[in-house]
């Protein structure tokens, strides 16, 4: 009945909208409400969408409480950087574990200086879950005046288990303590798992000279 006044009030000769029909108008409804709340509520079944529309234009200033049922916080990109703790007792192969890494997937990237003692001529190092066989982002460390760096990335989903960083050297050596790049980054991502091929379908020409693409170069 509310419905029915007010599409009838709005223009004076409004089509009233009844329930379980189709009501057409070549005008805007405006439905008003002169009290403090909501204009309009719907109620449906468990399961149900309240609403159903025809068009997927973007409407204005329409605000909504979850994306496909997620909420702000879920759809933020969050990050956790780790310090590596330098100096200590210099040692051939030094480890760190990475705690309160809430649970999911995330792509980890380091960044380490050591600093070698006695002839230190070479050092690896290594992301690896605890429990997995795997190692991940591997690099051989770079070498110069006793020092070397080393960094590389990779993903890792932190239900699997606690992910470690460990290095080993010719010798012993430390973290250095003086480099402030020595860190470790983790950023939450959702992946959507896909599969290479070795060689993958030439694209046509028509892709090739679309909008948005480029050639790399290099020298």
């Amino acid at each position: 009945a509310g419905v029915n006044l007010a599409a009838q009030a709005a223009g004076g000769k409004g089509t009233p909208v009844l329930a379980g029909k189709t009501t057409k108008t070549s005008r805007l409804t405006t439905l008003t409400r002169t009290k403090a709340g909501p204009a309009l509520k719907l109620k449906t079944k468990a399961g149900s969408p309240p609403l159903a529309v025809t068009s997927s234009e973007r409407v204005a200033r329409l605000n909504a409480d979850q994306v496909d049922g997620l909420d702000a916080d879920d759809l933020a990109t969050t990050t956790y950087a780790y310090q590596v703790p330098g100096g200590g007792t210099p040692a051939a192969t030094r480890s760190v574990v990475f705690p309160d890494l809430p649970a999911g997937s995330y792509l980890v990237t380091y960044a380490v200086t050591l600093q070698g003692t006695g002839s230190f001529t070479q050092a690896q190092c290594f992301l690896r879950q605890d429990g997995a066989a795997q190692v991940i982002g591997l690099d051989y460390a770079g070498l110069k005046g006793g020092f070397a760096t080393a960094s590389s990335s990779g993903r890792v989903d932190v239900t699997a288990g606690d992910v470690r960083l460990t290095c080993s050297g010719s010798t012993t050596f430390l973290f250095d303590a003086t480099d402030a790049g020595a860190s470790v980054v983790f950023t939450r991502t959702d992946l959507v798992e896909r599969s290479a091929t070795d060689a993958p379908a030439p694209r046509s020409e028509a892709s090739r000279e679309g909008t948005g693409a480029r050639t790399a170069t290099g020298r």
